[in-house]
């Protein structure tokens, strides 16, 4: 089986939450792709193509994981987690999922703690240092970092964290 190294969208964490319902109520493949479906133009999401993408990239992580022990030992703990638990792992798995997205965020966590102010530029340096610059590099970088923020955004207002 081939796994897709890369996110190419932004993944939102209420996508990951619905998705994280339908997998926890052991939904087949083919029925969470119809509700997702639906899930995601109920979200405004229009573009058939970018459902499509977002889809995939989502219910991946439940329905074909790189690391199915993994997967069940976060299963069981998603099941007595709050909405802040829940997001921290759902984070983990994009990250355990897509080597690209873990190699953004490592690369965001390093920078961090050399400064306060962590530029575009210098996570893309970095990145294709490691990844190469090509166009389809670049466009899943911005994916990545948009990713990155809207879980810490979630993550760091439900620790009252500003940050």
């Amino acid at each position: 089986m081939t796994y897709s190294i890369v996110i190419d969208r932004p993944i939102y964490p209420e996508w990951m939450d619905y998705s994280a319902s339908l997998f926890l109520k052991g939904m087949s493949f083919a029925k969470a792709k119809v509700k997702m479906e639906k899930f995601l133009l109920n979200s405004n999401v229009k573009s058939p193509y970018t459902r499509r993408k977002s889809k995939s990239i989502v219910l991946n992580v439940w329905f074909k994981p790189q690391n199915e022990i993994e997967l069940q030992q976060i299963k069981s703990k998603l099941l007595t987690a709050n909405q802040q638990e829940k997001n921290e792992l759902y984070f983990q798995l994009l990250r355990k999922q897509y080597p690209f997205f873990e190699d953004v965020c490592k690369t965001i966590s390093r920078l961090e703690k050399v400064s306060e102010v962590v530029k575009t530029s210098d996570i893309s340096r970095r990145i294709y240092e490691i990844w190469g610059e090509t166009p389809s590099i670049k466009s899943s970088l911005t994916k990545s970092i948009r990713t990155y923020r809207l879980f810490k955004a979630v993550m760091n207002v439900e620790n009252n964290n500003p940050n």
